[in-house]
């Protein structure tokens, strides 16, 4: 078992392979039933399961000795549901397609978040109902990426170059006034391979992502001088697509990660996953334009400046030395495209933690 200095007697990777053999076990039993009932020979099968078997009895052997605790993060005392701490709310969404089937070939795929307080929340929704009033003469309207951008639908404003530069630059006030701090992560799907995943962390696409990005929103959490408790809020698309999500989340809560402990996202996070649909004036509106920033800066191999990049990337969530998950932003696998993420982690990141500092001096 590798060492690591997130596990350094590899027990967290021995759970997780032992979940993992354990369902190819299960895989395993079909596959012998089917090839019986064929008449076919399962000598071959029954020999790879002897060795599965062997393999998972000897992992759940390792998982099951004491897992020293991570300290990292000061988890409190106490129930934290009833210690009166203040909120902070992440609003989840995403671009792209995490699937990898053949009628979904798009190789990238993005989730952006946004984390505001409650109080706050007011003041984007009442600056977003001006912005719908002035160019839409209503507030029955929802911004929605990629339309805006592409001047689709409702954002089609007749090829009128000045209307659409207004638009534009209403949008990116609606940004600069919102007082928010954004997290992103990019998947770069194609390049997802066996030389370039970490065995600690999910192999499909939205669980990797969130996992990514909720590792840097309980760093944001815990270095924040307030010690809010955080609430996940994720755009609603389908009871199967929401339940499947929350596992994603009940996971982590109950697992933890190779850096974050299960102790630590219990203590920042609320247990529960809430949902809301994308209408009217609502701060996922904002969190649809950040995954369709990062979605844009990742395709792009992140050297280009999407739309809004300007407004959007001093946002980001920035700490220390932007190290071990102190950056917002997270892009993977990024082994041959190092350098362009570590320019963009220079050129935004001290502004960030500067204006993050001042903001919480504030608050």
């Amino acid at each position: 078992m590798p060492d690591s200095p997130g596990d350094p007697q590899g027990h967290r990777l021995a759970r997780q392979k032992a979940r993992y053999l354990e369902e190819a076990q299960r895989i395993g039993h079909l596959l012998a039933v089917m090839l019986r009932r064929a008449g076919a020979n399962e000598d071959a099968c029954q020999k790879l399961l002897d060795d599965i078997q062997r393999s998972a009895r000897r992992a759940r052997h390792t998982a099951s000795e004491p897992i020293a605790a991570r300290k990292r993060y000061r988890l409190g005392s106490g129930h934290p549901l009833t210690a009166g701490r203040p909120e902070n709310i992440l609003h989840l969404d995403e671009s792209g397609s995490s699937g990898s089937q053949p009628d979904q070939p798009e190789s990238w795929f993005a989730i952006g978040g946004v984390a505001i307080s409650p109080a706050d929340i007011p003041v984007y929704m009442s600056r977003a109902d001006e912005i719908k009033l002035e160019f839409f003469g209503t507030t029955d309207i929802t911004f929605h990426e990629p339309l805006m951008r592409q001047r689709k639908g409702r954002f089609y404003f007749g090829h009128d170059r000045e209307q659409e530069a207004n638009f534009d630059q209403a949008i990116r006030s609606l940004i600069d006034q919102t007082p928010a701090t954004y997290f992103g992560a990019g998947i770069r799907k194609a390049n997802l391979t066996a030389d370039t995943l970490d065995p600690y962390l999910p192999t499909s696409a939205y669980p990797l992502a969130i996992t990514l990005l909720l590792e840097r929103y309980i760093d944001f959490l815990a270095h924040s001088p307030r010690h809010p408790f955080g609430r996940l809020m994720f755009e609603s698309i389908g009871p199967r697509e929401d339940a499947e999500r929350q596992a994603v989340v009940v996971d982590l809560l109950l697992h933890g990660t190779q850096w974050v402990s299960d102790g630590a996202f219990r203590g920042q996070l609320h247990p529960g996953v809430h949902y809301a649909p994308k209408r009217g004036s609502d701060v996922m509106e904002l969190a649809d334009i950040v995954a369709r920033e990062v979605y844009e800066w990742t395709s792009s191999g992140c050297t280009a400046e999407p739309k809004f990049w300007d407004a959007v990337s001093p946002r980001f969530y920035a700490c220390d030395d932007f190290s071990m998950g102190k950056f917002g932003l997270k892009v993977f696998p990024d082994r041959d495209i190092r350098d362009a993420v570590e320019a963009h982690r220079t050129r935004f990141g001290p502004l960030k933690t500067e204006s993050a500092l001042a903001e919480r001096g504030r608050r």
